[in-house]
């Protein structure tokens, strides 16, 4: 989950500096590193196998803390502090994992997105630089 959390801060520091656009060399290099990523057929296949790992580790981590949650709920009042406090710090766990991969999935669809809005960009300003 160390890795997940990191590619999500990864994905936010590119989503701020692209979204921030203070300097115009950095957000450029960063654009073709995410046009890299997402045009190349190989990192298109590594992309698309990461994105299917979160969905995946997103799906997983809800499924869980909801099977941990009924299991509290079914078992009402637990005699042993202990082990009721072993669920709940496990349901915790679980819900954020699950928050981790929800948005660091969300993050690579909003990049994505940024990116394709950016490369419309390049076309509509070498378009009117052709017309002139």
């Amino acid at each position: 989950w160390g890795i997940i959390q990191i590619s999500l801060l990864i994905e936010l520091w590119f989503t701020l500096t692209l979204v921030i656009n203070l300097y115009k060399p950095i957000r450029r290099f960063f654009v073709g590193i995410l046009r890299f990523s997402f045009n190349s057929q190989t990192m298109r296949l590594v992309v698309w196998t990461i994105a299917f790992l979160l969905l995946f580790a997103f799906t997983y981590t809800y499924y869980t803390q909801n099977r941990l949650n009924n299991q509290l709920i079914e078992a009402g009042e637990y005699r042993d502090a202990a082990k009721e406090l072993g669920i709940r710090v496990r349901i915790f766990r679980e819900q954020r994992n699950m928050y981790l991969s929800g948005f660091a999935f969300f993050h690579g669809i909003f990049l994505w997105r940024l990116v394709k809005l950016y490369d419309r960009y390049d076309e509509t300003i070498k378009n009117e630089k052709k017309q002139q």
